[in-house]
C-alpha cells in the first residue's frame, strides 16, 4: 500500500527573491556593486519560524528578510548574540549608566567625544564647547605653540642619521644642542653623549643606558595608585580596605542594580522606559514591539525589538540627536539585555540577546563585542562559538569559517526538494504535487527551489510555505 502525504500544516507564507548576483552599495564600506546577499519576502511569518531563520544568519527588516552572501559581500556580517543570564557589565557600560542617571537625577550634562561606537575611549570636554570650531581650533594651537618647529626638525634629521640615511661624511649635528622645554622641564641633551660611532662601519648606534635611577623609588603601576587612593578615602570614612573588599566579593552589583537606581523624590528629570512586559510576559504575547523612552513626556528614542522564544532581537534602535551625549544607543542596548533577564524568569528558554550582525572590517561595529559573554555564528556550519575564538580569525581574513573541527557539516541541510512545502493556488502542498499540477519538473526552477531550501534549512523549508 502507497503511503500517502498529508498536506502540510498553514504557516509562514514567504516568496523567494533570485537577486543574490546583483551586487548593491555597502553602508559600511561605501563600496558601490560588492554588497550581495539572498532576500524573501516574508507575506505571513510565525516567531518559531522566525527564530530558525536568525540562526542559519538571516536577518529582517520590516516584511524583507535577507541573508548576506558571506562568501562574496565586501564586509561579512556575523550573527551576534549575548547570554543575557550571565551578563558581564564592563566599567565603560557601568559609566554610560551612570552619565544617565546623573542627567536623570541632577541635570548634569557632560559632552563626551567618542571614538567610533565604543564608550571605552571618551574624552570629556565642557558642554558649551562641542562643535565649536574656535575651541577646537583653540586646542590644536595650544599644542603647536609648544613645539619648536626648527628643532624638532633637526631631531627628525638625526633619527634619520641613526637609521643609516644620512651618508654625509662630515655631520655637523653632532655637537647640536636640542632643546626641549616645558611649564615645568628644561632639559638639554647632546648627540655625542648618547650615540657612538662605529670606525670600521662608519655606523652609528645608541649608547647604552644607565639604566632606572637607583636613588628614586620605582614607578607605581596605575592600578596600585588607585588601590591606595581608595585605601585613604575608606581610611578616612572609617572603613578598612579589606571590609569593602569582602562586601564587594559578597554581593556584586547586578546590572539591574545600576539601570534601577533609586532616584530622590524630586529629580531634575523623569525617564520612563515602556516595555511590552513586566515581570509576567507580554501580555500580547511573542511578536514585534516598540520600547519608547519618555523623558519628561517628550519621545526621544525608541527600540525596535522582537520577542522570540529564545531570544530578544534587536531590529532597529533611534533617538533625539539632541541627546547623543548620553549615548542612548549603549544605554538602550543594556536596558534590553536587562529586559531579556526579566523574560527569562517565566520563559526559561528565552535567555538570548541577538544584536544583529557583527562586522569585524567595520570599526563602527566591533563594539557588539563589548557585550559579554557574546557568541558568533558560524556561516558554514550554522554552530556558535566565543567571539574570543573566533576575532583572531577574522584579525587575519574578513571571511572565515569559525567551526574548528574540519568534519563538522550543517545539521540542519536540506537535500530533498519533495519535501519542500509550497503556496500554490491558494493552498499549501508538497513540492513534489506542485510539479504534478505544474506537469513536470523545471530544472531551473528545481535548481531556484533547492537553493533557497538549503539557505533557510531543512526545519524552515519543510513547514514555511514558499509562495509559488
Amino acid at each position: 500500500m502507497a503511503s500517502v502525504m498529508m498536506e502540510p500544516k498553514f504557516g509562514s507564507v514567504v516568496e523567494n527573491f533570485k537577486n543574490e548576483n546583483e551586487g548593491y552599495k555597502c553602508g559600511y564600506c561605501k563600496s558601490k556593486s560588492s554588497n550581495y546577499s539572498h532576500g524573501m519576502w516574508a507575506h505571513q511569518l510565525t516567531v518559531h519560524d522566525y527564530q530558525d531563520l536568525i540562526d542559519r544568519g538571516w536577518r529582517r527588516s520590516g516584511y524583507y528578510c535577507y541573508k548576506p552572501t558571506m562568501h562574496k559581500i565586501c564586509c561579512p556580517m556575523y550573527t551576534i548574540k549575548c547570554q543575557a543570564i550571565d551578563f558581564k557589565i564592563t566599567k565603560s557600560q557601568k559609566k554610560v549608566i551612570k552619565r544617565v542617571n546623573r542627567f536623570i537625577d541632577l541635570g548634569e550634562r557632560v559632552k563626551s567625544k567618542l571614538t567610533g561606537d565604543d564608550s571605552n575611549t571618551c574624552v570629556f570636554q565642557e558642554a558649551s564647547s562641542e562643535g565649536n570650531p574656535d575651541w577646537m581650533a583653540a586646542q590644536q594651537t595650544s599644542h603647536v605653540a609648544s613645539v619648536n618647529k626648527e628643532k624638532f626638525a633637526q631631531l627628525k634629521s638625526s633619527l634619520q642619521e641613526l637609521k643609516g640615511d644620512y651618508s654625509g661624511a662630515s655631520r655637523e649635528t653632532d655637537t647640536e644642542v636640542i632643546t626641549e622645554s616645558s611649564d615645568c622641564l628644561k632639559q638639554e641633551v647632546k648627540l655625542q653623549d648618547i650615540v657612538e660611532e662605529n670606525p670600521a662601519t662608519g655606523t652609528r648606534s645608541l649608547k647604552p643606558g644607565n639604566g632606572p635611577d637607583k636613588d628614586k623609588p620605582p614607578c607605581k603601576k596605575a592600578k596600585l595608585l588607585r588601590l591606595e587612593r581608595r585605601k585613604q578615602k575608606l581610611e578616612s570614612k572609617g572603613l578598612p580596605l579589606e571590609t569593602s573588599a569582602q562586601k564587594q566579593d559578597i554581593n556584586p552589583k547586578k546590572l539591574e542594580d545600576f539601570l534601577y537606581q533609586k532616584m530622590p523624590p524630586n529629580p531634575a528629570h523623569r525617564l520612563q522606559a515602556w516595555r511590552p512586559a513586566d515581570g509576567s510576559g507580554p501580555p500580547q504575547g511573542y511578536g514585534s514591539f516598540h520600547q519608547q523612552y519618555w523623558l519628561d513626556e517628550k519621545l526621544v528614542a525608541v527600540g525596535v525589538i522582537d520577542i522570540l522564544p529564545r531570544c530578544v532581537s534587536s531590529v532597529y534602535f533611534y533617538y533625539d540627536p539632541d541627546f547623543s551625549d548620553l549615548t542612548l544607543g549603549t544605554y538602550g542596548s543594556l536596558r534590553e539585555v536587562a529586559f531579556v533577564r526579566t523574560l527569562h524568569s517565566n520563559a526559561p528558554e528565552l535567555k538570548w540577546y541577538y544584536m544583529g550582525f557583527y562586522i569585524h572590517s567595520c570599526p563602527k561595529m566591533r563594539y557588539k563585542a563589548g557585550l559579554s559573554p557574546s557568541m558568533l555564528l558560524c556561516p558554514e556550519t550554522y554552530t556558535w562559538h566565543p567571539i574570543e575564538e573566533c576575532l583572531p580569525l577574522l584579525d587575519k581574513k574578513k571571511y572565515s569559517r569559525l567551526e574548528p573541527n574540519p568534519s563538522v557539516v550543517d545539521g540542519n541541510a536540506f537535500d530533498n526538494i519533495n519535501e519542500l512545502v509550497v503556496f500554490y493556488d491558494l493552498r499549501p502542498m508538497y513540492y513534489s504535487r506542485y510539479r504534478e499540477l505544474r506537469g513536470g519538473s523545471n530544472d531551473l526552477e528545481d535548481e531556484e527551489v533547492l537553493h533557497y531550501a538549503q539557505l533557510v534549512g531543512r526545519t524552515c523549508a519543510k513547514r514555511v510555505l514558499l509562495l509559488r
